[in-house]
């Protein structure tokens, strides 16, 4: 009892239940704010910052100790703020925003100083991990589940973003994240984390743990995967290699070093089941899908159209692109069209209907089309692009 009531380590405690909360919270971020003031909306995740804070400010004041404040990173980090804080007070245009900017950066400063205070044993940083790796199952479940269309959870994850991220015909699952980056983002690093337990529980001959570490790890990267991002395939093969080379260099080919190829193993076979092979090869040597998509459209310079009427107008379109376009995909591809009106400035449809490929057309390949086109309500020419 003395020892719990000890000021350091209580103070300890506090920010590092505090770190194991927001561990917990950072992903749910709802869209909308949960309190309005005046000038500044609060968030759920912005409220547990603040309250964790506050905990462990209160906590040093109560037993009059000094935050922990001394850190290699704490003068760059206050550079960075007080710079910051200057640019933002004397900005011409946007200055709230600005200072709006500069209170979050204090609010990831503050999180350092908690982290530095509470995680400051290697037990404390093993229940860290694990508090990632439960709310990272918890994640990758939403993600499976989305990927796989459940009506449920789509429904349920509007609270945290509108709609699902979709390039070309492939679907690119985010969960609760605003963006299927940061989902990935938040996985990867769950991942090497939690990769980082599977050695010691090996060695310890734990085998219930190492089972469930393998698990945990398997479905958090089947998540990473379907989040389609070059950044978390490249950072989950990194941490095997990285945590695979250490034990290796260590121990040789132990029960831990193969037990880390095995986990590599399994995902190697989910990023390659994952997609097909042209869009996994396009995915990894492009930097965006702005060079997947091009087309060369071979169309009369202008068509005569009856008011309301809808004419098939013959054309030719080549893929020159990257990615074949696929008509039978969950998000088919077709070909629609922008009507200008005959002296080639004025908009008369900006999208037009849509007409399904007949079959795949692969890149480099043409087809010839017979498009739907619908008038516009006056009678003319026009012109197709």
């Amino acid at each position: 009892m003395a020892s719990f009531l000890d000021p350091r380590r209580f103070i300890e405690m506090v920010a590092w239940s505090g770190v194991c909360l927001l561990v917990l919270i950072a992903p749910f971020e709802a869209l909308q704010p949960l309190v309005r003031l005046p000038g500044q909306s609060l968030t759920i995740v912005e409220l547990a910052l603040l309250a964790v804070l506050a905990a462990w400010l209160t906590a040093g004041v109560l037993f009059r100790q000094r935050p922990t404040l001394r850190t290699p990173l704490t003068v760059p980090w206050v550079t960075v703020l007080f710079t910051s804080a200057i640019a933002a007070a004397a900005a011409p245009s946007d200055r709230m925003n600005a200072l709006h900017m500069v209170a979050r950066f204090g609010l990831a400063f503050g999180v350092f100083l908690v982290t530095v205070s509470g995680v400051s044993t290697r037990d404390r940083l093993r229940r860290v991990v694990i508090s990632g790796a439960v709310v990272g199952i918890a994640i990758s479940v939403l993600v499976v589940l989305e990927f796989a269309g459940n009506g449920s959870v789509l429904r349920m994850l509007r609270i945290f973003r509108p709609g699902i991220a979709v390039v070309g015909s492939q679907v690119r699952a985010a969960g609760p994240f605003q963006y299927p980056t940061i989902a990935s983002m938040y996985l990867e690093i769950v991942f090497a984390f939690t990769l980082g337990l599977l050695p010691d529980a090996v060695a310890e001959k734990r085998w219930p743990v190492v089972a469930g570490v393998v698990a945990v790890l398997a479905v958090v990267a089947e998540a990473v995967v379907l989040t389609f991002t070059r950044a978390g395939l490249l950072t989950m093969a990194a941490a095997v290699l990285i945590v695979g080379a250490f034990r290796y260099r260590r121990h040789g080919f132990d029960a831990a070093t193969w037990a880390t190829a095995l986990v590599g193993l399994i995902v190697a076979v989910e990023i390659v089941s994952s997609r097909s092979a042209e869009m996994l090869r396009v995915r990894m040597l492009t930097e965006s899908q702005d060079d997947w998509y091009h087309a060369e459209i071979d169309a009369p310079l202008s068509v005569a159209l009856q008011a309301g009427a809808v004419t098939a107008v013959p054309i030719s379109v080549t893929n020159n692109g990257l990615v074949t376009w696929d008509p039978t995909a969950d998000h088919p591809f077709r070909f629609s069209y922008h009507l200008l009106r005959e002296d080639g400035v004025r908009v008369a449809e900006w999208e037009g209907m849509r007409t399904l490929f007949p079959s795949a057309v692969p890149p480099g390949e043409s087809v010839r089309l017979r498009v739907s086109v619908r008038a516009p309500g006056e009678p003319g020419r026009y012109r197709l692009l």
